[in-house]
């Protein structure tokens, strides 16, 4: 058998194996040689990128992490600062400065809950706000201090 022949042979063979993957795959059977192929050369093509996605998701995953953390101390830090200047004695706080710090200290509190973590410093800090805030809001301390009307 010559050369000739046996790449004439050879052709054949490809097409009657690359007709017979098309037939399977469109036959409703379970093999899918061509699906199959293309699968494991798109993973073959696409390896590298696959593992540059995920070396990117972990570091997306990480600044999240660290911006939830800042998110977190940075409420933290309010509810003191809060409850350091009422503690000083700062008289002029404002209706809207008490309801803000109430809705930071809900965000914070939340957080901490979901992640079952407890933080004793902040929680006597909010009792002093809120005891705080009630007494001016019960005695009309908005009013006369701060030019604000409570009604």
């Amino acid at each position: 058998m010559s050369n000739e022949q046996l790449i004439e042979y050879g052709k054949y063979i490809l097409w009657f194996i690359f007709g017979s993957g098309i037939v399977l795959e469109i036959t409703p059977m379970k093999i899918k040689p061509v699906s199959a192929f293309l699968r494991w050369l798109g993973k073959k093509l696409n390896g590298e990128v696959r593992k540059d996605i995920l070396q990117l998701e972990g570091k997306v995953d990480e600044i999240q992490g660290d911006l939830q953390q800042h998110k977190v101390e940075s409420w933290r830090r309010d509810i003191l600062d809060f409850s350091e200047r009422l503690y000083s004695g700062d008289v002029n706080i404002s209706r809207e400065s008490y309801e803000n710090i109430i809705e930071i200290h809900n965000n914070y509190d939340a957080y901490l809950t979901k992640h079952n973590i407890c933080n004793g410093k902040v929680d006597m800090a909010y009792e002093h706000i809120l005891l705080n805030y009630r007494d001016k809001r019960d005695n009309g301390g908005f009013d006369i201090q701060c030019g604000f009307s409570d009604r």
